[in-house]
């Protein structure tokens, strides 16, 4: 057995520098102006997620950034199965926004929520980044043509998908194969931030 994302205890894994992410995303909104952030949680503890969450928490916080914790909401969903339920964490998450020391910008878990909710301010008709700065986690690509060209730190996903495959052939053949392997993400600067 090979973990593919997420850290498992006594499991062979590959990984993204999950570490890393969080705390290029705090530099980024940081260089950015972002002293106000509001990070919108998963509505599920993936290792991964709560791995790059604490970076950018941490690296937040030595940057001297104030960082309000949003409603959890799910990554990707296909629009058949987002229920009603899905569609009341996002309107929360909107929410955090109704105070008047509003955050300029958001930090999404995951891209697939960073769209969803871009989409949903947009449609209270604010400007992204105009008005409010949103970014995600992962480079994933929609199902559909996005509307934004979304600023998200990507995972090298197929990367990911073959190393696994490597440490899998390796473990099958008796060979060596470290017990973790961490490969490198990258900032994709897009315009929503």
């Amino acid at each position: 057995v090979v973990a593919i994302a997420d850290r498992l205890p006594g499991i062979t894994g590959v990984l993204a520098d999950w570490d890393g992410v969080g705390r290029i995303q705090a530099r980024h909104l940081h260089a950015k102006g972002h002293r106000r952030v509001l990070y919108v949680p998963p509505d599920y503890p993936y290792p991964s997620a709560l791995e790059r969450q604490a970076s950018f928490f941490e690296e937040a916080g030595r940057l001297e950034m104030e960082v309000l914790l949003g409603t959890p909401t799910a990554g990707y969903v296909a629009r058949e199965k987002l229920d009603l339920a899905a569609h009341r964490r996002d309107e929360r998450v909107l929410e955090h926004l109704d105070i008047p020391s509003r955050p300029s910008a958001i930090l999404c878990w995951d891209d697939h929520a960073a769209y969803r909710l871009a989409k949903r301010l947009a449609a209270k008709g604010l400007r992204l980044p105009g008005d409010l700065a949103i970014m995600g986690c992962n480079g994933s690509v929609p199902h559909i043509e996005p509307e934004w060209n979304l600023t998200t730190v990507r995972a090298p996903w197929k990367a990911l998908g073959e190393t696994a495959i490597a440490a899998l052939k390796a473990r099958i053949d008796g060979a060596e194969f470290p017990q973790q392997t961490t490969l490198p993400v990258e900032l994709v600067v897009g315009a929503t931030v």
